[in-house]
């Protein structure tokens, strides 16, 4: 649950459809407020550059991420480096590569 002061630093929730899908836009938002993510358009949230940089700054979103970034390595790399837990939003295949959970485990 987002609280109700971060939604407050985040005019992105109130923008149109078209403006939430706008990559440019999307980016900048992202950019500014990680949990912008949240509030983005599919197209936004399809694009890797922008859920990376949300993934970077708040590794748990991996988990609005769509089901082919889950199994970008890179992409979980990143969410798992900022947060270990978000490994449970990777896909299975991710789960069961020993060069990425070991590394957890130890």
């Amino acid at each position: 649950m987002v609280s109700d002061s971060l939604q407050e630093e985040m005019p992105f929730k109130y923008a149109s459809d078209n403006l939430k899908n706008n990559q440019e836009i999307g980016l900048l938002a992202v950019k500014k407020n990680p949990l912008a993510i949240l509030y983005a358009g599919q197209d936004v949230k399809d694009n890797d550059e922008i859920m990376r940089a949300a993934i970077e700054q708040r590794g748990y979103l991996l988990e609005h991420a769509n089901e082919r970034q889950k199994k970008d390595i890179e992409l979980v790399s990143a969410a798992i480096k900022n947060v270990p837990k978000a490994i449970q939003f990777a896909d299975p295949e991710i789960r069961d590569n020993e060069n990425i959970m070991l590394p957890l485990i130890e």
